[in-house]
């Protein structure tokens, strides 16, 4: 589902990606958000599964009925479960199902239920062995109640026209029929049978196979889906619907419909748009992931009244028409439809790859500028966990960190394990999962299959810790002989200390006006140094300079033994150094200003910090203690000082 969730921030946020040659999409804006809504069903309370008896059994298929009646915004169902149990002496099935709606009967092996707290429990009439299979059929009725702001079942409207439509995502499936409402436990299969009134059209997952005409004018539309699909992906969206076909063929000589529904007043502006981009995005994704994984059936846009738009499994419900939003929701029929989160901890794997998957697109339509500016346009300070620890609210699984930052760490794997090393993941996570629900693990160890090597480093630091890394660096020319220069250079890690220090390859470029090359080091410490040597004099240094790592980068002064002039403020070499009592830095400023001092050891931990007002001629001295006056250790300390706008590094040493 498309950044659904982060409503509240988009009056912050740029709402269209930049391209080198730009998208033209008036309504690039949907991108950011999902639903109108936002601020309410951030703080209400999404209820994940927690019941383990739920995981005694097995669903296979799930064939639903429903007769919709959008005069008195009310339902009537009937859900049959086909289950297997994996557990010996099954003798009940628990289903998460809302009380809002009545429970009329049971049918199948079903005998007698209690239902409570949300919660069907099915008495069967025999105790099933291990890996029998059992038929429960719950007839029901009621008003379907958005619990958390816009989860579950909608009757709304359009142009004066009854729309009614549905949105699941995370926990809103059992708002209007009884299911296990985890994405851990795909159905094998899904019929859904759709009856209203015959002036509507009703459309849901899969195939059209029947509809049928009733003496009363209601009709009903039979659908058919032969895919695994878990509860959150189920959906139907009924009104009074224009809509056309066309055609996709794919290059190995099969092809499947496409097929859109929009509301009547707003046909030529979908169509123009849909049928315009739809084949290059599919010709995109089927080229980087492999053929579209519901090709048996069918690749369908429906229009809802919900801003934004959410990846329903076969057919996309869209607010909008836009191209970004158009390939975002396509992309997650291949991440996040055809392999799926097994939990809303692990969020990401959705999100994550959708948001790369825009990135993706514009670089395959449009050269790898467009891959960086879209990347750009992500780049946000995100300070918590993609990881999403707390599940049990909407704000708190959909925070808008598991898109952009998200998208980042697939950029960064990328980099890391090189081009056709990444896309041999995807292709190997694809064969190995497909239609399964998986968690980071799952990818993490395809990832190290294909690379060769752990990134359990990787994963641990960018999908459970926090934060981003900070580079303050500068360098220096060390030695020049007739056909090779070294230069030294110096990277500090200066994230607060609350985040982790970041091992990361590095892209370093060193050029002149002539000449360039790039070279990758490998930073693992809050403060570390190089030896770089080319064959030429260099005159710039560039770190990360295509920006390959989420990061914030500052190239500050180093210092030498000569004066380091920067405008208004100078700092000489410390002295002496080595030192023992005390070491001196000279420093000049032409005005009153305040420096500020911090020392870190050689783990880039803070050690000492002070501050004094310099106005002219100024010499600091440090005595090698701490901020409580005790004797630190021997050793190798770094020098920050800082008056504001410009940083002044050097190392010093100290021998008691």
């Amino acid at each position: 589902m498309l950044y659904r969730k982060i409503f509240l921030l988009l009056s912050l946020l740029p709402l269209a990606l930049v391209h080198a040659q730009p998208l033209a999409d008036p309504y690039a804006g949907m991108v950011y958000k999902e639903l109108r809504g936002y601020e309410s069903s951030a703080r209400a309370l999404a209820r994940p599964v927690t019941n383990d008896a739920m995981f005694d059994y097995d669903v296979k298929h799930y064939d639903l009925a429903f007769n919709l009646d959008p005069v008195n915004q009310s339902i009537t169902g009937t859900t049959t479960i086909l289950l297997e149990s994996e557990v010996n002496a099954l003798s009940e099935v628990q289903l998460d199902f809302s009380n809002v709606l009545t429970v009329d009967s049971l049918g199948g092996d079903g005998v007698s239920y209690t239902h409570d707290a949300n919660l069907l429990t099915v008495i069967l009439g025999d105790t099933l062995a291990m890996n029998a299979l059992s038929a429960v059929t719950i007839h029901y009725h009621g008003q379907p109640q958005q619990q958390v702001g816009f989860q579950g079942f909608d009757f709304s409207s359009h142009s004066g026209q009854p729309i009614i439509s549905t949105l699941s995502e995370p926990y809103g499936a059992h708002t209007w029929w009884p299911c296990k409402d985890t994405p851990r436990d795909k159905a094998d299969s899904l019929s859904v049978t759709i009856r209203a009134p015959g002036n509507l059209v009703a459309v849901s997952n899969g195939v059209l196979t029947d509809t049928l005409e009733h003496f009363d004018g209601s009709k009903s539309w039979v659908w058919k889906h032969n895919y695994p699909i878990t509860t959150y992906l189920v959906h139907l969206a009924v009104t009074n619907y224009s809509y056309w076909n066309d055609v996709y063929h794919f290059t190995d000589g099969d092809s499947m419909p496409l097929a859109y529904w929009v509301y009547p007043e707003n046909y030529s502006t979908y169509y123009n748009r849909w049928q315009t981009d739809t084949p290059y995005i599919m010709d995109a994704f089927n080229a980087l992931y492999g053929k579209y994984p519901f090709a048996a059936e069918k690749y369908g846009m429906v229009q809802f009244n919900w801003g934004g738009g959410m990846e329903h499994q076969t057919c996309s419900s869209m607010g909008g028409a836009g191209e970004v939003l158009n390939a975002h929701e396509m992309a997650h029929q291949w991440w996040g439809d055809m392999i799926t989160c097994a939990d809303f901890h692990h969020i990401w794997l959705n999100e994550g790859f959708a948001a790369y998957s825009e990135a993706l697109y514009a670089e395959y339509r449009w050269g790898s500028a467009s891959l960086h500016a879209t990347m750009h346009n992500k780049d946000w300070d995100f300070y918590g966990s993609i990881y999403r620890a707390d599940t049990s609210t909407v704000g708190s699984i959909f925070n808008r960190i598991v898109y952009d930052k998200g998208a980042w760490v697939l950029h960064m794997l990328r980099h890391v394990v090189s081009d056709s090393a990444f896309f041999q993941i995807l292709h190997e996570y694809r064969e190995t999962y497909q239609f399964q629900s998986v968690t980071t693990a799952d990818f993490q160890g395809i990832a190290e299959m294909v690379y060769g090597q752990p990134l359990e480093w990787f994963f641990q630091q960018w999908i459970y810790g926090s934060g981003r890394p900070v580079y303050d660096y500068w360098w220096s020319i060390q030695e020049t002989t007739d056909d090779t220069t070294t230069i030294l250079l110096h990277i500090d890690q200066t994230q607060d200390m609350n985040y982790p220090t970041y091992t990361m390859p590095m892209d370093i470029r060193v050029r002149n006006d002539s000449r360039d090359t790039t070279l990758v080091v490998f930073n693992q410490n809050r403060t570390q140094e190089f030896a770089i040597s080319v064959p030429f004099v260099p005159t710039h240094v560039d770190l990360d300079p295509d920006k390959w790592i989420y990061r914030r980068v500052n190239q500050v002064t180093g210092l030498s033994d000569d004066p380091q002039v920067a405008d208004d403020f100078s700092v000489k070499a410390g002295y002496p150094n080595p030192f023992n009592g005390a070491v001196t830095f000279p420093v000049h400023t032409s005005n009153a200003q305040v420096v500020s001092v911090t020392l870190f050891n050689l783990l880039g931990q803070v050690v000492f910090q002070d501050q004094f007002t310099a106005d002219g001629a100024y010499q600091y001295v440090w005595r090698g203690v701490n901020n409580n006056f005790q004797p630190l250790e021997s050793g190798i300390y770094l020098v920050r000082l800082n008056n504001g706008h410009l940083q002044h590094h050097q190392k010093i040493s100290y021998i008691k």
